[in-house]
């Protein structure tokens, strides 16, 4: 009863942290005349990978890096991009502008056939961690310096607002909170997982993984269901990229002797990472918007993913 009650505490704690993120982030780009396609892909990104960088960061250090590590990135890439972009364009159809079809997502693409070329050896290592990082660094300068005039015009919540210091502190209060909801919501579920005898791989790979990426989930149905459709794309592209290039790349880089890959990760996990990635490419490649067909069709293929690994 205990972590029943703290996972519902949890996320209770996520859905104020999403709602108060998306209002302080679009007030920003509105204030600082940023579209809210960057502010997504950078802020929001950042904010939201939060667990998975904790998490993943505290494996790295343990003895089950390959377990919980590489089932925490792999899985939260996998459950942002069927099951939350899934739910989110459910909702409403996702704008995709020409720079995200044209960039990001090929970015997001590039980064995970990077990062499955270098679990090939059964080992990411300090090097390549050291080149996932760098990665990072060339992403982020490219996202600030490019624009994109195709961008379509969204509602901003309060144009005339002002950003002060008192919203910025709320901003970073919001992130803190979904930080900590995460936490709580992991902890819990993880415990209760555990009591039912659920092994450390499988934990990583789901309910690490969805716990994790519920700070995306709640961001993105929040900013989808304020009109904020660039943002909440943004956010799960983002987040996908920063797991991979940010997350995955710190965690290999302090890791003593790296991060071994798990055989049922190489072989089974990464590939659905994969097809996740071209997915979400041929989607957006289709047209201007992520379809609700397409995200039923996410969902199905989430659905049918989570119940290979709990058979």
């Amino acid at each position: 009863m205990l972590a029943l009650t703290l996972f519902i505490a949890g996320l209770a704690m996520l859905l104020i942290g999403a709602d108060l993120l998306v209002r302080m982030a679009s007030q920003a780009a509105a204030h600082w005349q940023v579209p809210p396609l960057v502010i997504g892909l950078t802020v929001v990104a950042f904010g939201t990978s939060a667990p998975e960088l904790a998490i993943t960061l505290r494996a790295s250090l343990t003895d089950h890096a390959a377990d919980i590590a590489i089932g925490n990135v792999i899985g939260s890439n996998i459950a942002n991009t069927f099951l939350i972009l899934g739910i989110a364009a459910l909702i409403a159809p996702l704008i995709v502008t020409r720079l995200m079809a044209q960039f990001h997502i090929p970015a997001m693409l590039v980064a995970s056939l990077l990062t499955a070329a270098f679990a090939l050896s059964g080992n990411i290592g300090n090097l390549e961690g050291g080149i996932l990082l760098a990665c990072l660094t060339l992403y982020l300068l490219l996202t600030v310096l490019r624009k994109d005039p195709s961008i379509p015009s969204e509602a901003s919540p309060n144009p005339d607002s002002r950003f002060n210091i008192a919203k910025g502190l709320l901003l970073i209060l919001s992130i803190v909170v979904l930080g900590v909801g995460a936490y709580v919501a992991i902890e819990a579920a993880v415990s209760l997982a555990t009591l039912i005898g659920v092994s450390e791989l499988i934990i990583g790979l789901t309910v690490v993984a969805v716990g994790t990426s519920l700070p995306e989930l709640a961001t993105s149905i929040v900013a989808t269901w304020r009109g904020q459709r660039q943002m909440a794309l943004a956010n799960l592209i983002g987040s996908n990229i920063l797991n991979l290039l940010a997350v995955l790349g710190a965690a290999a880089l302090i890791a003593p002797q790296g991060i071994n890959v798990a055989n049922e990760a190489l072989y089974f996990d990464i590939p659905i990472m994969l097809l996740a990635a071209f997915a979400c490419f041929f989607a957006a490649s289709r047209g201007m918007a992520v379809t609700r067909r397409a995200g039923a069709i996410f969902l199905v293929f989430y659905g049918a993913y989570c119940a290979y690994l709990l058979a």
